[in-house]
Parts: structure tokens; C-alpha cells; sequence
């Protein structure tokens, strides 16, 4: 799953001003130190990116961005790359300070709002502040999805992990959690789909190309059974089958053979 497509994964990113812990919290919840950390403000100068498996939700990329606040030249430039970051974002997270909240948490909130983005506030460092009932309030304003948290206090960090996937497991886009079928809604349950997968020099070494995979599940997923075959033993296979299958699937490579060698009342 590390391979996959981009488009394939739940896009979160992580805003907020220079040294609120943007890099200490993915690395929280990531179980690694996966972004450099410092008490140097700006130490991440470029979007840094990490792609894993986050159950339930599945696989996700995490966005840590640089600073918004820095004003220096370099921080103009950081910024830019920063913001481009809103085009890619599925859900964005704004971490701030305890009792901290300024123009630069407006701006990434009003962003975030003008396109439609949905978001979740962590207020980090609690394990050096503790944010008062005023600041929850207001915070609260932006949305109702908001967490206290210290991202160096590890003992914590499955309670924290939980509510932090809670809440984006609520504000995950609807085709991300229920994703369109592939051939769910071609397939009865119990039926047959049959995968006619050419083995070439094209084909990557030792796995099926991710189209593929995803028919596969797919079909499983919609409990119908999948035979796998070689254009080769395709129609071999069909005069062994006491039941019709419901589909033949195929790349465009072998699309002739299919069709020749499929009957009428089986469909392409």
C-alpha cells in the first residue's frame, strides 16, 4: 500500500504557525519520527509527506507544512509551497498553543472554509499550558472538532490516537469511506467474475497491477467469488464451470480474444 496512488489516499494536512508541534505531532501519530524536530523555529522548510495505514480509516498522507507566520525571504517561498498544499487537502488540521489563537489560525480557518474543506483543531502543548474555558469556546467556533493534547507525552498516545481518528473518520469525504463500486453492482452475490490477466513484460514481477487488486476486492467485498486466468486458459476454464459467470473482465490488450472466445449470454 505504500505504492498507492495519491488519489487513492485520504489527504490531511497540517497547518499552523512555526513551532506549535505540527512535526512532533505527526510523529505521534505516526508511531516515528517521521518529520524533524526542534525548539528552532522553521525547521520544517519544505512540505513533508507520509504515506501509511491509518485503521480504520485505511491509507492516508499526511501534509506537514512548513510555518505560516515566518516572515523571512526563505519563509515567503516556504509559504507559497505551504498554501498550495489547500489544492490537495481532504481535511485540514490546524494545531496551535494553548490560549494562542491569531491572524494566522483565522487565515488557515477561513481557507479551509472557502473550500469547503472540513477541519479539525488540536490544541498542543498542553503539558505546558493548560488552555483555559474562554479558549475552548472560541476555538470551538471554527469547529466542533477540537483536541487537547502534548504530543511528547507518549504514554497518552493511544488516547489521543483514538480522538484524532474519530474525528476523521467523521469528516472523511463520503466516496472515501463508501467508495463507488467497480463491479459490485454487476455481480450478484454468490455470482462469478471472471479476470483474464495477461502475464507480460509490462506486468510488474511478482504482483498484479492495482486495477486489478481493486476488481478483486471489490468483488469480494460484494460476495461473489473471482477466477483469475491467463488469456490462454480462458477458454478452457469456461467448459469447466457448472454456472455461468456473471462478467469477464479483461485488459485492452486481449480484448479480441475475450470477445471470440466468450458466448453471447455472458457479459464483456
Amino acid at each position: 500500500m505504500q505504492k498507492a496512488p495519491k488519489a487513492l489516499r485520504l489527504q490531511i494536512a497540517l497547518f499552523g504557525r512555526t513551532n506549535v508541534g505540527k512535526s512532533s505531532f505527526l510523529n505521534m501519530i505516526a508511531g516515528q519520527d517521521v518529520a524533524i524536530t526542534s525548539s528552532i523555529s522553521g525547521t520544517t522548510t519544505d512540505v513533508v509527506e507520509k504515506s501509511m495505514e491509518l485503521l480504520p480509516l485505511g491509507p492516508v498522507v499526511f501534509l506537514d507544512t512548513a510555518g505560516l507566520d515566518d516572515k523571512t525571504e526563505l519563509g515567503e517561498k516556504r509559504i507559497k509551497k505551504t498554501e498550495q498544499v489547500f489544492d490537495r487537502a481532504d481535511i485540514v488540521t490546524i494545531l496551535c498553543e494553548p490560549n494562542k489563537w491569531n491572524e494566522t489560525e483565522n487565515d488557515i480557518a477561513q481557507k479551509a472554509k472557502d473550500k469547503k474543506l472540513p477541519l479539525i483543531i488540536v490544541v498542543n502543548k498542553s503539558d505546558i499550558e493548560t488552555p483555559t474555558k474562554e479558549f475552548l469556546v472560541k476555538v470551538n467556533e471554527f469547529t466542533s472538532d477540537v483536541m487537547v493534547c502534548s504530543s511528547t507525552d507518549m504514554a497518552k498516545r493511544e488516547s489521543y490516537l483514538n480522538t484524532y481518528k474519530a474525528g476523521l473518520q467523521k469528516n472523511c469525504p463520503e466516496d472515501f469511506i463508501k467508495p463507488p463500486p467497480l463491479v459490485g453492482d454487476l455481480v450478484k452475490p454468490g455470482g462469478i467474475a471472471i479476470l483474464i490477466v495477461p502475464i507480460d513484460l509490462q506486468a510488474p514481477k511478482g504482483r498484479l497491477i492495482l486495477p486489478q487488486v481493486q476488481t478483486i476486492r471489490d468483488s469480494l467485498d460484494n460476495d461473489a467469488s473471482v477466477i483469475i486466468v491467463k488469456e490462454r486458459e480462458y477458454a478452457h476454464m469456461l467448459t469447466l464451470l457448472n454456472q455461468k459467470p456473471d462478467i469477464v473482465i479483461c485488459d485492452s490488450q486481449v480484448v479480441m480474444k475475450m470477445v471470440a472466445d466468450t458466448p453471447d449470454d455472458i457479459q464483456c
